[in-house]
C-alpha cells in the first residue's frame, strides 16, 4: 500500500458549497467527507467567510469539519477540534504584525473619514487585521479603489485593497487587510507551520479569488463550475509563469445524470486529488470517487507525492 498524507485546502462558497449557478451532482459532498474522513487528510476551509459563517455553512451543508480554518480572507487563522471548536492561531497574528502593526489600521480609519462614500461594515466584520466598507452600488469603484491605494501607500502602510460586489445586499464590499492577510499568504504559512511540503498539498478553487494560490507552486485544481472567463484566466497564468503541471482543470464527462464525473463542486476538487495523488486512489474509490475511466485532453494524468500527517 502506498503510503501518502495530504494537505486538503478547499475555497468553500461554490467550490465544495453547491450555492453557484450549476447543479450539484448527487451525493457529491458525502463522497467527499467519505475521504475527509480518512486520517491521512488534513482539511483546511480557505475562505472570505468569517469564523462564524463558516460554522453556519458547515451546519447547513453538512460539510466534513475542518483541521484549520483560514477565514477574512487571510486575516484569521484556526485550529478546529470536533470537540472544542475553533481556535485561533495566535502565531498568524504576530507574524501579521510584523509588517502591519494594529494601530495601523486606528491610521487607516482616520484617514478614510475623507472618503464619505465608505461606510464602516458592522463591527463583527471588522477584524484585527481587516477594516470592511461599504460603498454604494452606483459608485465608481476603480478609481476610488486606485485612490485610496495611492492615499494609504504614500502613508507607507503594508496593506491591500479589495472589492467586490454583493448581489444580495446591492452593495459594494472594500476591504482594507495587511499585504501578508491573504489566501496564499496564509496557506504558505500554515503549510510552513505544519511541516507540509510541497507535494504534500493541494488547493481548490473556484473564482478570481484564488488565482493567486493557483498560480503558485502550490498543486490547484478549479472546479467544472467555475466561470469560463476564470478558466482561462487561470491558464493564461499558469503559462504566463510556466506552471501548466500545478494546475489542474477539473471536466465534466457525464453523459446523462450528474455523476461524480460531472467535475462539479465537490467532486470537481476529489478529480483534482486524483489527479496530482495517484497514491489516494484507492482512498478515492472507496469514497465512490473513480476516475479511471475517465479521457480528455488533459486525462487524468498523475503526479507522484509522498506525504507525511503533521500535528497542529
Amino acid at each position: 500500500m502506498s503510503i501518502w498524507e495530504l494537505l486538503l485546502a478547499c475555497d468553500m462558497d461554490q467550490t465544495v458549497i453547491p450555492n453557484g449557478q450549476v447543479v450539484e451532482a448527487t451525493g457529491a459532498r458525502e463522497r467527499f467527507q467519505v475521504f475527509c474522513d480518512d486520517a491521512r487528510v488534513q482539511l483546511v476551509y480557505v475562505t472570505g467567510r468569517d469564523i462564524g459563517l463558516v460554522e453556519a455553512a458547515i451546519a447547513q451543508y453538512h460539510l466534513p469539519l475542518p483541521d484549520f480554518v483560514i477565514t477574512d480572507v487571510g486575516a484569521q487563522m484556526y485550529a478546529y477540534d470536533a470537540k472544542t471548536g475553533p481556535r485561533i492561531l495566535a502565531d498568524w497574528h504576530a507574524h501579521l504584525a510584523q509588517s502591519c502593526p494594529p494601530e495601523a489600521f486606528a491610521r487607516i480609519d482616520q484617514h478614510l473619514k475623507a472618503w464619505t462614500r465608505l461606510v464602516p461594515q458592522e463591527a463583527a466584520r471588522q477584524k484585527t487585521f481587516k477594516h470592511s466598507y461599504y460603498v454604494a452600488a452606483d459608485a465608481d469603484m476603480p478609481p476610488l479603489v486606485q485612490e485610496i491605494k495611492n492615499h494609504l501607500a504614500h502613508l507607507g502602510l503594508a496593506v491591500s485593497v479589495i472589492w467586490s460586489f454583493d448581489h444580495e445586499k446591492d452593495v459594494w464590499l472594500l476591504d482594507i487587510l495587511a499585504r501578508e492577510a491573504n489566501k496564499l499568504d496564509a496557506l504558505l504559512f500554515l503549510c510552513e507551520r505544519q511541516g507540509i511540503g510541497q507535494s504534500e498539498r493541494v488547493f481548490a478553487g473556484d473564482s478570481g479569488n484564488d488565482l493567486a494560490v493557483m498560480e503558485s507552486d502550490i498543486p490547484s485544481v478549479l472546479v467544472a463550475n467555475a466561470s469560463e472567463s476564470v478558466r482561462a484566466e487561470a491558464a493564461r497564468l499558469a503559462a504566463r509563469t510556466r506552471r501548466q503541471a500545478q494546475l489542474y482543470l477539473a471536466e465534466s464527462q457525464c453523459s446523462h445524470a450528474l455523476d461524480h464525473r460531472c467535475g462539479y463542486y465537490a467532486d470537481g476538487v476529489l478529480q483534482g486529488v486524483w489527479h496530482f495523488v495517484p497514491a489516494a486512489h484507492d482512498a478515492l474509490k472507496r469514497a465512490g470517487a473513480d476516475f479511471s475511466e475517465m479521457t480528455g485532453s488533459s486525462g487524468m494524468q498523475t503526479k507522484g507525492a509522498h506525504h507525511g500527517k503533521r500535528t497542529q
